[in-house]
């Protein structure tokens, strides 16, 4: 969670400066296009040959490609909220499986999605918080979800990925881009987890794992799985704690999530998960400048009940009720002595209901429903100690095919007690011109909630406004996704976001600041992705994101927000057994040059993942993995008081039965 000082003090290391001329900007301009030209032509040159490849292409080879490429028939919800193949999905959406998660031995969802085009995160290493930005968004427009629950906070909107455990993720779906018509507020895109099922026999089946590396870094996982009688199980625990891997960072993590599924008849299914994570004592970094450092407890406790019962075929209405408390206590202490002079209290509790009804028949594919919830943000830093936001929407979705063409329409109605309310419309569409090659294309409208901070936040130095309005977005995407080519499969997607009535600080008398609606700004970019199928065990995938963000209000580029971002990894896997994955990252952050702050990031940061198993007997499996991180010690950070970590290596032993 982030208290306006903080934001507005980031704000200003980002440093919007105003005294750039006319012609720097012109300049600017003239090389991002040529880069943006550049970036597209290699993508046209790429699909020129793609026609012929599909014509040429006997039905053996046709049917090897869909065996090959069968990660295609992966369902997906997160777009329309109804089950629907990756394949016919209009939205750019990226899935990461449970498998690919394992590959890397991730500790929390911050670790996989550094790797994930069009994705920006600040990794600053284990447990210690970092901020995740869509095409270059802010960290709070991005929504982050599991089982249902929106994880953000109420006073800052934003979520630490860095406290969420991944070893029950069954696969987590990133829609890259305002998904409104669906899920509300979300201007920069979702993130949404997605938990590995119940067991289905009486048999137990489950993993242990311990890990130990640099700074005392250990993880410890176990979770398990069954059936009995109905009642179908799972549970899992995690224990992370780490002395730190940059200085003043340590952390100590424990998280606990279960699902228990009720079969109450063959068409009527009850379904319960909770999950807690917490941490305690957790140091969040140094301010060397000013002679402070910053400390944090932190702990989040959900639920969810969901009701899903078959009408009649293909049809189906699930009543879901949710529950989220959340508590952050921030600290800042004096490096000297240690001596605490600071502490804020925060604590906010929401409850929930959504009722959904999905319908398939003939062309149609349609999820409509209703959504409500009631929050409570607590702490003295808020306006008479106590706000609350309440919400109710109602949306519809439908995809209509007719054979190689799709259209998604959805809309989707949201009322605030804080922002007014706002109707968010979106359509998408697919076309599949020759087989294995899809364009797709969205065009949407979406918002931001302001947090209760920015609304209601009050401090010595900090003034709120309970008059911000929501910030909006139209957003429009095209891409296309093909692999006729025999041994490589391409991606790319060109995307523009116009957000309006941007939420920006600004100086006030006294010395104070406060927040208004001012900027208009564009978002701007290209992604490229592409993978290969594996040639002698080894598989090669690349991905580049180009981003231009620019105050459409004086023209100027956007300063201290990622640029570019290049990701690549080689997989080697011989099916045996052993599997070696090498990834490599890099981010342009363009940062601002500060007199108070520098700032790194001119090359790669490389990792290195090994896995063996080297025991296998009945149901029993035993694995040892190894990891070293930024194998070759570079920097990529934007500001000196929140660098990367080093060169890190650690080593265990996974137990499966």
């Amino acid at each position: 969670m982030k208290t306006h000082s903080t934001q507005l003090q980031k704000k200003q290391l980002q440093g919007k400066n105003c005294t750039r001329t006319a012609k720097r900007v012109s300049s600017g301009n003239r090389r991002y296009y040529q880069k943006l030209s550049a970036l597209t032509l290699l993508l046209l040159l790429l699909l020129a040959p793609l026609v012929g490849k599909a014509l040429a292409a006997t039905e053996d080879e046709l049917a090897i490609l869909k065996m090959l490429y069968a990660e295609d028939e992966l369902v997906i919800m997160s777009p329309a909220r109804r089950e629907k193949r990756v394949w016919d999905t209009a939205e750019n959406v990226t899935v990461v499986t449970a498998a690919e998660i394992k590959a890397i031995n991730a500790h929390t969802l911050a670790d996989v999605l550094n790797y994930i085009p069009g994705v920006q995160i600040e990794n600053r290493g284990v447990a210690f918080k970092p901020f995740a930005y869509i095409q270059g968004s802010e960290f709070g427009h991005v929504l982050i979800m599991i089982d249902g629950v929106t994880l953000n906070d109420l006073a800052s909107k934003s979520c630490d990925p860095s406290l969420i455990s991944v070893q029950f993720i069954e696969r987590v779906e990133v829609i890259k881009g305002p998904a409104s018509s669906a899920w509300g507020s979300s201007l920069g895109g979702v993130i949404n987890i997605i938990t590995k099922s119940v067991g289905e026999s009486e048999t137990v089946t489950g993993m242990l794992s311990g890990s130990y590396g640099r700074k005392d870094t250990v993880d410890f996982r176990a979770e398990a799985s069954g059936k009995v009688g109905d009642l179908g199980y799972y549970v899992n625990f995690n224990k992370l704690d780490s002395k730190g891997l940059t200085h003043d960072t340590s952390a100590h993590f424990n998280s606990f999530y279960t699902k228990f599924r009720y079969d109450l008849s063959e068409k009527a299914k009850l379904q319960f998960t909770m999950g807690h994570f917490g941490s305690a004592d957790q140091g969040n970094g140094e301010f060397p400048l000013y002679g402070i450092a910053w400390r944090r407890d932190w702990k989040k406790l959900f639920a969810s009940v969901n009701l899903n019962v078959e009408l009649w075929e293909k049809a189906d209405l699930t009543f879901s009720f949710r529950t989220l408390h959340q508590e952050l206590k921030n600290f800042i202490d004096l490096m000297a002595t240690g001596t605490q002079i600071s502490k804020t209290n925060w604590a906010d509790t929401n409850y929930g209901g959504s009722m959904k009804f999905t319908w398939e028949k003939g062309r149609h594919y349609l999820a409509t429903g209703f959504d409500m919830d009631d929050g409570v943000l607590e702490s003295t830093n808020i306006s008479r100690g106590r706000q609350s936001l309440e919400k109710w929407a109602f949306f519809a979705n439908d995809t209509m095919k007719f054979n190689k063409f799709s259209i998604t329409p959805g809309i989707r109605y949201d009322h605030t007690s804080t922002n007014g309310n706002f109707w968010s419309p979106g359509v998408g569409f697919t076309w599949e011109p020759w087989t294995h090659t899809l364009f797709r294309a969205t065009v949407s409208r979406g918002f931001n909630i302001p947090s209760l901070s920015q609304n209601f936040g009050s401090s010595a130095t900090f003034v709120h406004n309970p008059d911000l309005k929501m910030e909006t977005v139209w957003s429009y995407q095209v891409g296309v996704e093909t692999k006729v080519l025999k041994y490589l499969r391409l991606k790319g997607t060109l995307f523009r976001h116009d957000v309006r009535d941007a939420i920006i600080g600004k100086n006030i008398a006294g010395g104070r600041t406060t927040n208004v609606n001012q900027d208009r700004q564009r978002r701007q970019g290209l992604e490229i992705e592409f993978k290969t199928l594996p040639l002698h065990n080894i598989t090669l995938q690349a991905g580049g994101t180009l981003i231009k963000i620019q105050d459409l209000d004086t023209g100027l580029l956007d300063k201290g927000r990622p640029k570019a971002t290049i990701d690549i990894g080689l997989e080697y896997n011989d099916q045996k057994g052993f599997q070696a994955v090498l990834k490599g990252h890099y981010i342009d952050w363009n940062a601002t040059r500060n007199p108070t702050v520098t700032f790194e990031y001119s090359s790669f940061v490389w990792d290195l993942y090994l896995s063996k198993r080297f025991f296998t007997r009945e149901r029993w499996t035993m694995d040892a993995f190894f990891s070293a991180r930024n194998i070759s010690e570079s920097d990529q950070y934007q500001y000196d008081i929140f660098p990367n970590a080093g060169r890190w290596v650690e080593g265990g032993i996974r137990v499966g039965f």
